[in-house]
């Protein structure tokens, strides 16, 4: 079964469906383990009880695994930038040796292009 990707998004497509409609999906059929860090908003569990994820402030949306490559991704909506709590992350990531990228709706053909090399 070939799974037909779309060759652009909309440009008002926001971050969370972004992730979970477009880049986790493409990811996976390309074979990539896929991690999403949860946000910090409060979460009632089933218990009642409330609690937070504690994810350091920054933390990048993805984080991509596959054979030897890693990728540190941050989702941003197409006029979206990072916070400075997350440049402050993606320098570190970058001072490790590792790559990072921000990625926008707009910029679908070259994620397609970094998902399969």
């Amino acid at each position: 079964m070939t799974t037909a990707l779309p060759t652009a998004l909309p440009l008002d497509l926001g971050e969370e469906d972004f992730r979970t409609q477009h880049v986790t999906p493409a990811a996976r059929l390309y074979g990539w383990l896929v991690y999403h860090a949860p946000d910090n908003r409060p979460v009632r569990a089933k218990s009642g009880r409330t609690y937070v994820q504690n994810v350091a402030a920054g933390w990048v949306d993805l984080v991509l695994l596959r054979g030897p490559r890693s990728m540190f991704v941050e989702l941003k909506k197409n006029n979206g930038y990072p916070t400075p709590e997350q440049r402050k992350c993606h320098e570190a990531l970058r001072s490790a040796g590792l790559y990072v990228a921000v990625w926008k709706p707009r910029m679908w053909a070259e994620i397609l292009g970094e998902l399969t090399r």
